[in-house]
């Protein structure tokens, strides 16, 4: 998988990104500062079934992650292992 390079403000707005994300997003990195992803209509999606444990992601959360559907396996435990252990504590609280 290519490198990945992303840097946001706190409003989610891109500062800087490079070739590999502006493809995924179907344009430049020079027309995606200061834009957000919902200026480009790609949000990815994820919805977690508690009962089952299964988690849906959507074409677009793959894609952002450089997958292709199905490529990561519906478990929350697998979900679970993509979380940086830096952000794991916050994003559990959120949950």
């Amino acid at each position: 998988m290519p490198d990945v390079f992303v840097l946001k403000d706190q409003n989610g707005n891109f500062l800087l990104c490079n070739d590999t994300v502006a493809k995924l997003y179907k344009t430049t990195p020079k027309e995606m500062i200061g834009k957000c992803d919902e200026d480009f209509g790609l949000l990815g999606v994820w919805d977690w079934n508690i009962v089952t444990e299964e988690v849906y992601h959507n074409n677009q959360w793959y894609a952002i992650l450089g997958h292709k559907g199905g490529e990561i396996d519906d478990s929350i435990q697998a979900f679970s292992q993509m979380i940086h252990p830096k952000d794991a504590q916050q994003v559990w609280d959120r949950i």
